[in-house]
């Protein structure tokens, strides 16, 4: 997976990055990241890392 692309950037720091075949890097401000299977996963892996960090 040399080449990866962005989908999003929020205001927190967290971001969703496309990896392909599917898959897809979510990392927090810390750059702690893990990969997931699908976007909709992805996107509910970034909100819920972005409710941890509010609470």
């Amino acid at each position: 997976m040399a080449h990866s692309s962005r989908i999003c950037l929020t205001s927190k720091g967290s971001t969703i990055d496309a990896l392909g075949g599917g898959q897809y890097r979510v990392c927090d401000q810390s750059r702690s990241c893990t990969v997931t299977e699908g976007l909709w996963a992805a996107y509910e892996s970034l909100r819920e890392l972005e409710q941890k960090r509010v609470q």
